[in-house]
């Protein structure tokens, strides 16, 4: 028999009541609150030890050994060193003031002597003469327009229906042409003045004319029909107003007149 059971021996009654208080002493012990072991405690900072300054080591110069017969060299006295003094400024002679300027004198009014003498207007060139223009191989440029049967008869309407408006008198009916002049004594004829050739050639152009009973113009020469070169137009224009226009019939009335272009050339 254990030594437990000897103690309770007679006293069966105390185990229940000594078990009631061991469970009851537990829960006591569970219901304390319990230290956080996650959490460390930080090591405490060693405090700094306080530093001595060491005191500054002396300087000891060292001196020579001397020989017994040799007298001991004194150590020279460092002599100090006086700072440099700062040389002084020279004395600065007072800058002269500055000559007042004045103003410019203004330049004398300009005279009428010492303007300067306009230049001339230019005058254009004055164009070509008719005769500069003949001689003058550039001028002949060909128009083919006029110079066909069909441009002689609208252009001899034209011309009639203009003398209508005026009033004239024994003018053709109406599509009819006037009657050509017939000039066998006295042609009217230009000419050619230039060796080189044209193309195409010349044709005889033809104009008309209003005359008196006389023979004189009533009204400027209308060209009906083109050479197919204006200078040779020109020119024969130039001819019908110098010539003198025989009227056959004795009256006013409008006939037509043709110059002949003496063409030839040998380049």
């Amino acid at each position: 028999m254990s030594s437990v059971d000897t103690i309770f021996k007679g006293k069966r009654w105390l185990q229940p009541l000594l078990l009631l208080f061991a469970i009851a002493l537990h829960g006591l012990v569970l219901t304390l609150p319990m230290p956080d072991l996650t959490k460390k405690e930080a090591p405490e900072e060693p405090t700094p030890k306080e530093i001595t300054p060491r005191p500054e080591a002396i300087k000891v110069a060292r001196l020579p050994r001397v020989k017994p017969d040799e007298k001991p060299v004194p150590p020279i006295e460092e002599q100090p060193v006086q700072p440099a003094q700062p040389e002084p400024e020279p004395d600065l002679e007072p800058e002269p003031p500055a000559p007042e300027s004045k103003p410019a004198p203004e330049p004398p009014a300009p005279t009428p002597d010492s303007l300067p003498e306009p230049d001339p207007p230019t005058t254009p060139a004055p164009p070509p003469s008719l005769d500069e223009r003949l001689q003058d191989f550039g001028s002949y440029m060909y128009a083919p327009e006029g110079t066909d049967f069909v441009s002689f008869g609208s252009q001899q309407n034209l011309w009639l229906e203009q003398l209508r408006d005026k009033g004239r008198q024994n003018l053709p009916d109406v599509g009819s042409f006037a009657s050509p002049l017939r000039l066998n004594d006295d042609p009217l004829e230009v000419d050619y003045p230039l060796d080189e050739c044209l193309d195409p050639e010349p044709q005889d152009p033809s104009f008309g004319v209003m005359l008196t009973d006389a023979g004189d113009l009533l009204e400027d020469p209308f060209l009906l029909q083109s050479s197919g070169y204006s200078v040779l137009d020109d020119k024969a224009l130039e001819e019908v107003n110098l010539a003198f226009l025989p009227n056959p019939d004795n009256l006013e009335k409008p006939f037509t007149v043709s110059v002949k272009i003496n063409y030839s050339c040998t380049s």
